[in-house]
């Protein structure tokens, strides 16, 4: 049996995104200035999150992963209701360098997923 194409896509961009993540991890163990620019964006990959376990859960075809994958998702909703609190706790937006867009979100971040 082949693997169908859509599989394979959606297996190299998990493991690109679990990749980058590694990469992150090793580039915030020393403290920097850019709090600011790498919370929203990751508050967004975890927004998006939610979609991505919700519909594993509809693939699945065990009770338990099932279960299991509803509750990854909530657990990332509350994550992403911590990192958007977090993100109000950074108080003002920040002053733009020029030419630097800032614009990756609504009111909270991600606005409409």
């Amino acid at each position: 049996m082949t693997t169908p194409s859509r599989y394979r896509d959606a297996w190299s961009v998990a493991n690109d995104a679990a990749e980058a993540i590694r990469k992150l991890n090793h580039l915030t163990l020393v403290p920097g200035d850019q709090l600011y620019e790498l919370l929203g964006p990751l508050t967004i990959a975890v927004q998006r999150l939610d979609q991505t376990f919700g519909q594993l859960a509809r693939w699945a075809d065990d009770p338990k992963l099932t279960t299991h994958l509803h509750r990854a998702a909530a657990h990332v909703r509350d994550a992403a209701a911590d990192l958007n609190l977090a993100w109000s706790a950074l108080g003002t937006l920040p002053t733009p360098e020029p030419g630097q867009d800032l614009s990756f979100g609504g009111p909270e971040i991600g606005g409409g997923l």
